[in-house]
């Protein structure tokens, strides 16, 4: 069944997108309660849910001042960013 339901998703983005084009709109909300007065200049959509069809542009209209950036393999991002985000900690600790 998991399996199926990744296929539907991936089959019938279209279909899908108004039942979950309310939860980007809520990360979207999220992400400008962040971001608000940091001087962001470019947004990095990562994640494989970001490759959903809709995503880019429904960032992209949300956030018309910032550069929305959604790399080819964004599925890639997540874990890549999360073993960088503590790679200058752990070469502090670890660095001979």
């Amino acid at each position: 069944p998991l399996e199926e339901a990744e296929q539907y998703k991936r089959s019938n983005a279209q279909e899908i997108w108004p039942v979950v084009k309310p939860v980007y709109e809520k990360m979207a909300e999220i992400v400008a309660r962040h971001i608000e007065g940091q001087g962001i200049a470019d947004l990095w959509l990562a994640g494989g849910s970001c490759m959903q069809p809709g995503v880019e542009a429904l960032f992209r209209q949300r956030f018309p001042e910032l550069q929305v950036h959604l790399p080819q393999h964004s599925l890639f991002m997540t874990p890549l960013a999360i073993a960088n985000s503590g790679r200058a900690k752990a070469e502090g600790l670890y660095a001979s």
